[in-house]
């Protein structure tokens, strides 16, 4: 019979630190499958015993790549459930004996115990983060000072985490020492040479115990072992049939340093489609809110988005996470965060949106009349409005003369001065038209929320994490980070993530970070594995979508220039042509039917996406007349149900399913034809944006896609139906 395994947060850590060393990868997955079949008397491994932990369990090593190899794998076993602890040379027995494992019935989460070796303080391993000193924990000053080390350099090294932190101190020890350190991490001896290791006698399976059934029940347990993983295949097949939410929370194992890495100024998180940047933030939070309770600090934790059905979506996903606690972080879009700054300020402000509206179009019927610059170009009045909203307002511009002069990072469609002129004249008119009403526009809001938080005494918030960055206004990005700045204005260490994907962008506008002060040079990593479509899915939906530029805040790049590695396969997306939209809404109720005859998938599952608001009622109407029930996207909170979600593109931003149906996709239909009178600059930047929820619609999907039409194919389709498996009915 087989063993499972699972790895802690220390083995990961320590393959984080060899990471560099690709000889042994081979070598160390061989070992890990190893484990699994045959632990004991294995000639592959040599496994023996090399002493007990902490609370007196046996410590067994493995050998990595045979007996050729100075690498070793160090685990416990709890019953028929291996953990694998540290991974490196031999020196990492000597580690493990200062370790050990156990349940924490008050937290409700298994937990590593380790000791350290000079102070005697245990130190805890239930988050994935960076402990000080774990780099050369495995020898105690003692130890280091035998090796040759003088006491200034060994309080160096004690405050090292990283291989690369190590590299760094190249140019400012002397060649001798430092080679002496680096030979130390690598081999296990300061001279470079690799120890033999003694001749011992292949290890028996020792006793079970009750404790040992306890431990591994509790490693079993989705909440408790959450803080665990297990080696692929098996262990990403069992997350994969999970509810979609357990999903939404795992977090990879070659995704863990950057939850805990130390940035030193505003840092920045970017990648393709599905490559987990909001599951990264997530257990981002969750570290930075453990800082602040271990060092009593009171601010929340900010996690905040520009699209509001968002935030008590992740605040589910984040309870869901083991040990985390309520009112560490807090969840909130970028409107209700800038009225609640307002309204501390006293600044009480009224947003009503039918009167928004209605003095948007007063203004404008009485500033574009008929031969002015505006009416003759041919502008929608909704490219006006995001005009202002999203290039002036949003932009903070107080100055006609700047906004005359200014590059419109975003906008497609040119603009000339007389133009410019006459936007800044419907501006003034419609703040006019809203002061009459007792109105105030959105953005409006922002900035004054913005200028409040630079006013305040003291900070908000202890660090800020904003999703879907690219869809924030610059003013929008300039109030959080006053919110953790204070009135300093000075960036703070681990004070602001930004999480984006310049290729997913759906709201017109944009900016370029150093416009808002953010510098983030430096600071960057882009993830390049996506870890939730199929290949047939995400290169179905990089095909229809298309190789367009893309703005991304501070870059410029071509979609399909970002592209990430995906390891998992699956079904063609299907394509099903039907007789009319009832004809395609039975067809959706028909395959709901059919996917959730199994217990792998459940209808909370499933998601229909449409492109039009009036659809989404058509939709939920059908569902329940067809025995399912049905949830909006608007009213979802991240909890699992059995309700099929039900939404527009632009509402299942930030969300994923393990299957999407996207009925409407004909011709005529999406994308929305030009309006009478557009400039060809203005219908080109509409399709670019619409084209982009269509790429966010389709990579919503993990597992399968249906796009449903009748009469044609839209046209985005309609040169990539090679990509399809296509039905009709």
């Amino acid at each position: 019979m087989s063993y499972d395994v699972v790895e802690a947060q220390t083995f990961w850590d320590c393959v984080m630190a060899l990471r560099h060393d690709d000889s042994y990868k081979a070598d160390l997955l061989e070992s890990l499958i190893e484990l699994r079949r045959q632990p004991f008397h294995n000639p592959k491994l040599q496994t023996h015993e090399v002493g007990r932990a902490l609370n007196g369990k046996k410590i067994f090593s493995s050998d990595v790549g045979g007996r050729r190899s100075d690498r070793r794998l160090v685990w416990q076993v709890f019953n028929r459930t291996l953990v694998v602890l540290l991974y490196g040379t031999h020196a990492v027995q000597e580690r493990a004996k200062r370790m050990r494992i156990a349940f924490d019935p008050d937290e409700r989460v298994v937990t590593i115990y380790e000791k350290a070796p000079d102070t005697g303080e245990e130190r805890t391993y239930q988050r994935h983060r960076a402990e000080v000193g774990k780099l050369f924990m495995a020898w105690t000053d003692e130890e280091l000072a035998g090796f040759g080390f003088k006491p200034p350099t060994i309080e160096v090294l004690r405050r090292l985490n990283t291989d690369d932190e190590l590299l760094a101190l190249e140019d400012h020890l002397d060649g001798e020492t430092f080679e002496r350190a680096y030979n130390l991490l690598a081999y296990g001896d300061p001279a470079g040479q690799v120890a033999a290791l003694p001749v011992v006698e292949e290890a028996d399976a020792p006793e079970v115990t009750a404790e040992d059934r306890e431990i591994e029940r509790q490693l079993e347990d989705p909440r408790a072992g959450a803080w665990f993983t297990r080696t692929e295949p098996e262990f990403l097949a069992d997350v994969l049939d999970r509810p979609i939410e357990d999903w939404m929370v795992f977090l990879h194992p070659d995704q863990r340093a950057i939850v805990s890495r130390h940035y030193d100024g505003p840092a920045r998180v970017r990648g393709a489609a599905g490559t987990g940047k909001t599951v990264v933030g997530l257990h981002r939070a969750a570290w930075l809110a453990e800082g602040n309770r271990e060092a009593g600090r009171e601010q929340p934790v900010l996690f905040t988005t520009f699209i509001k059905s968002l935030p008590p979506v992740f605040e589910s996903l984040y309870l869901r996470m083991p040990g985390t606690r309520a009112g560490e972080v807090e969840f909130v879009h970028i409107d209700r965060l800038a009225r609640q700054v307002c309204a501390e300020a006293g600044d009480h402000v009224v947003t009503a949106p039918r009167d928004i509206n209605a003095a948007f179009y007063a203004a404008v019927k009485r500033t574009v009349r008929p031969g002015t610059p505006l009416a003759r170009a041919g502008f929608s009045h909704q490219y006006l409005r995001d005009e202002i909203t999203t290039v002036v307002k949003g932009r903070g511009i107080t100055s006609r003369d700047v906004y005359l002069e200014l590059t419109r990072t975003g906008r497609r469609a040119p603009m000339n001065r007389a133009q410019r002129e006459q936007v800044w004249d419907l501006m003034l008119a419609w703040d006019d038209e809203m002061a009459r009403r007792g109105t105030r526009d959105f953005v409006d809001v922002v900035v004054r929320a913005r200028d409040h938080a630079r006013r305040r005494p003291s900070p908000r918030y202890s660090a800020a994490i904003v999703d879907e960055a690219q869809d924030l206004t610059l003013v929008g990005l300039q109030l959080v980070r006053a919110l953790v700045n204070g009135p300093s204005g000075v960036d703070v260490p681990n004070g602001l993530l930004l999480l984006g994907d310049g290729a997913q962008r759906i709201y017109a506008g944009g900016f370029k970070l150093r416009q808002a002060g953010v510098e983030v040079r430096g600071r960057t990593t882009v993830l390049r594995v996506n870890y939730r479509n199929t290949a047939e899915i995400i290169d179905t939906a990089l095909a229809v979508a298309g190789d367009g530029e893309v703005d991304d805040l501070a870059e410029q790049f071509r979609r399909g220039e970002e592209l990430a590695r995906v390891d998992r396969r699956g079904a063609k997306p299907l394509l099903v042509r039907a007789a009319d939209l009832d004809a395609q809404l039975d067809e959706v109720v028909r395959q709901a039917r059919e996917l959730t005859r199994t217990d792998r998938i459940g209808p909370g599952d499933l998601a229909v996406l449409v492109p039009t608001n009036w659809m989404v009622d058509r939709v939920i109407r059908r569902l329940q007349s067809g025995g399912f029930g049905a949830q909006k996207l608007e009213q979802y909170d991240g909890r699992p149900n059995d309700q099929v979600k039900v939404g527009t593109y632009h509402r299942g931003k930030g969300l994923e399913f393990k299957a999407v149906f996207l009925p409407g996709m004909s011709k005529g239909v999406f994308p929305r034809p030009p309006e009478d009178g557009q400039s060809p600059e203005e219908a080109a930047e509409a399709r670019e944006l619409a084209i982009s929820t269509l790429f966010v619609a389709m990579t919503r999907a993990r597992d399968l896609l249906v796009v449903l039409y009748d009469g044609e194919p839209s046209e985005v389709l309609a040169p990539r139906l090679g990509l399809f498996e296509q039905v009709v009915v």
